[in-house]
């Protein structure tokens, strides 16, 4: 056995690269994700879940999301109340998506966001995964509004390079958002 070669998915590089290469592919992930000590205090310690929800909610547009949990279906009304009031997107609760072609016992995701299956790896590796911009047509008249999606990381180097001026930049530094409108025009 050749000690230099580790398992295919223990390399972080080639998890993020399978998750990049399936987003580009379908250009939506199947992001599942627990309940219960990863989006909601369920033993009531104090603690608030908060990077994960909003990350969660700012791949609303990009995703197909399935609450994964160990919750009897007696709870999921529950579920989906806390989930509203988190204002947490769901599509199903321990369902696959109907748009998978094959079924089975297990729930089909691109990515899991649980307490006890290694939220800190694929927190991250959603975290790093870049937004598509929105193409950025040829500005041709003297102004347009375009919409952009952005990653907090992008807020300093918005329009990455290009010879425009933004107005009314206070958009750009709104916490937590990726889309906005921007009114853009050529220098």
């Amino acid at each position: 056995m050749n000690e230099n070669v580790i398992d295919e998915y223990l390399d972080k590089e080639k998890s993020y690269k399978r998750l990049k290469e399936e987003f580009e592919a379908h250009k939506k992930l199947i992001i599942a994700y627990d309940l219960d000590s990863t989006v909601f205090d369920y033993h009531n310690t104090g603690a608030s879940y908060e990077m994960v929800k909003d990350l969660i909610r700012k791949y609303r547009e990009y995703a197909y999301f399935i609450v994964f949990t160990s919750s009897e279906p007696d709870r999921y009304n529950e579920i989906e109340s806390i989930l509203q009031k988190e204002n947490l997107p769901y599509d199903s609760i321990n369902d696959d998506a109907p748009f998978i072609p094959f079924k089975g016992r297990k729930v089909y995701y691109n990515i899991l966001l649980d307490d006890r299956a290694g939220l800190n790896q694929t927190y991250n590796e959603l975290l790093k995964h870049e937004y598509p911009i929105t193409d950025l047509v040829t500005i041709e008249k003297d102004t347009l509004s375009i919409e952009i999606i952005l990653l907090e990381k992008y807020r300093d180097h918005l329009l990455l390079g290009l010879d425009v001026t933004l107005l009314g930049s206070k958009k750009i530094c709104c916490k937590n958002s990726i889309r906005r409108t921007f009114t853009v025009y050529n220098k």
